[in-house]
């Protein structure tokens, strides 16, 4: 859902609260004006996404203590990694040695950024394209959907240890479903998924790629470590308001020509420049855009949790709503929901409801 970045910007009056309409005038108002918005403007202009959310918390403060007596609900900074649990490689790591540990002829989801389509390529050629200078590229292509679980890439990243502390894939799927991801792993088809498997991406983008707002699959929380190259984010928190309107954005299939945080006012949003060595940390709802400024290898992951089923549930129910492809939804959400209510069962009662007969 990458919207195309030329022309002017959508409107230059002073900004309306959409919240406060009763009905969607605001809203019809601004995509009839079939103006296009430039991302330059949107960079050059931090004061109108002056939103306070993100908080800086150290490795040590930021674990299940803090989870357990916030709630988690705020995106979260942490610029010094050590103490967090997270394994990465060095800054010498390259995608190279990405594509030496997952293999040249992997394929992999490459988006092409004008226009948000998807497409696949071989690792190898995806890294002739990298390789080239920004001036030889002749068109913008980002990859943010390489899940290298179960390959030789595992043994160099790690993610923190609070995820695995509540992620429910590492805590409630039978182990059994992963040991079978394991065995058909080689297969270059990627043909089948046995479990919810979004625990470890490696993504890497070409300065000035911009993915446009959304929201992560299934309410899914985000952990997202840069380990080279510069990242800007628009944050939105989820409220009620905001989820109506990111709604009525999807629907009316507008988005070239609207920049989802200019519908609200500029304490709604918050635009947060992440530096290479930082990790960061993105609550389950939040509406988020990403612009990559210089080329970039990050890693991250998705993660389903106990403290935000509410919000889980509500995205899960806007995705069927706005008619989010399969593929592109969290992969077993419902079956993710009976596992973790097994648990729950299971801790309260010791009885258990997963056999070996499968």
């Amino acid at each position: 859902m990458v919207s195309k970045v030329e022309g002017r910007r959508l409107r230059t009056r002073v900004k309306k609260n959409y919240v406060d309409d009763d009905d969607d005038e605001f809203f019809e108002e601004a995509l009839e004006t079939g103006q296009k918005w430039k991302i330059e403007e949107k960079l050059t202009t931090p004061d109108n996404y002056q939103g306070k959310f993100a908080e800086e918390l150290t490795a040590d403060e930021f674990n299940l203590s803090y989870i357990q007596r916030t709630g988690f609900p705020n995106p979260i900074i942490v610029k010094q990694h050590r103490g967090l649990g997270l394994r990465v490689p060095t800054s010498h790591f390259t995608i190279h040695d990405v594509r030496s540990c997952i293999g040249s002829q992997r394929l992999i989801d490459v988006v092409h950024v004008d226009t948000q389509e998807s497409t696949q390529m071989t690792m190898k050629s995806w890294t002739d394209y990298y390789d080239q200078s920004p001036e030889k590229r002749s068109q913008l292509l980002n990859v943010i959907s390489c899940e290298f679980s179960h390959t030789k890439l595992e043994q160099y990243v790690e993610s923190p240890s609070i995820v695995r502390d509540i992620d429910w894939v590492s805590n409630t799927w039978p182990k059994y479903w992963l040991d079978i991801q394991a065995q058909y792993q080689n297969n270059l088809k990627q043909e089948h998924m046995y479990y919810p498997k979004t625990r470890k991406y490696v993504l890497m983008s070409v300065a000035k790629c911009f993915t446009d707002f959304h929201i992560d699959m299934g309410g899914s929380s985000v952990w997202y470590h840069i380990l080279k190259g510069k990242k800007i984010f628009w944050v939105l928190p989820p409220t009620e308001s905001h989820l109506r309107l990111y709604e009525e954005w999807i629907l009316s299939g507008q988005q070239n020509k609207c920049f989802f945080a200019d519908l609200c006012t500029k304490n709604d949003c918050q635009m947060i420049i992440l530096e290479p060595g930082w990790t960061f940390f993105l609550p389950s709802g939040w509406i988020h855009a990403v612009y990559t400024v210089e080329d970039s290898l990050v890693f991250g992951g998705n993660f389903l949790n106990s403290f935000k089923i509410p919000m889980q549930i509500e995205v899960w129910m806007i995705e069927r709503k706005v008619r989010v492809p399969d593929r592109f939804r969290y992969p077993y959400f419902i079956e993710s929901m009976w596992y973790i209510i097994q648990h729950y069962v299971y801790s309260l009662t010791g009885i258990t409801h997963i056999t070996d007969d499968w």
